[in-house]
């Protein structure tokens, strides 16, 4: 399981630093890259708990956000007709002035917004004792995210 981990941040770090995000011609105001941790109330696999709701805080803690220095993106989950669990969710994160929504299948959260994006590998921070089954509040992720 740890060389899955660590082949999946591998992985998503390549293809998060060969991906540009947003319209090349406009100049983003935040870029966040690197590997980090995320913050939020209990989530689930599909069927074992609640549908997950509120707040969500992804702090990079290995790498660098540029522009403005904050290493704190906040965000909060969306209501869907699906819900939100650690299989599929949807939600919104401001940063400087660009809102930025995401739909997660799996462990992939893809952001999307006007002038920014991104793309972010999440899994339960096993290494703390955080599983999906149990009601994961603490996620490790890798990967980055561009606003305007």
């Amino acid at each position: 399981m740890k060389r899955f981990i660590a082949g999946a941040f591998a992985t998503a770090l390549l293809v998060t630093s060969l991906t540009v995000t947003g319209s090349p011609a406009y100049a983003h105001t935040e870029t966040c890259a690197g590997s980090g941790s995320l913050a939020t109330g209990p989530v689930y696999l599909v069927g074992l708990g609640p549908s997950a709701s509120g707040p969500v805080t992804f702090t990079f803690t290995v790498g660098a956000c540029l522009v403005g220095g904050d290493t704190t993106v906040n965000g909060t989950f969306s209501a869907n007709p699906v819900g939100n669990y650690c299989e599929y969710s949807t939600g919104t994160v401001t940063t400087g002035t660009d809102i930025l929504n995401w739909v997660n299948a799996g462990y992939v959260w893809t952001f999307t917004g006007t002038h920014g994006g991104g793309v972010l590998v999440v899994v339960p921070n096993s290494f703390g004792g955080q599983s999906c089954v149990t009601g994961a509040t603490d996620f490790l992720f890798v990967g980055s995210i561009s606003t305007g």
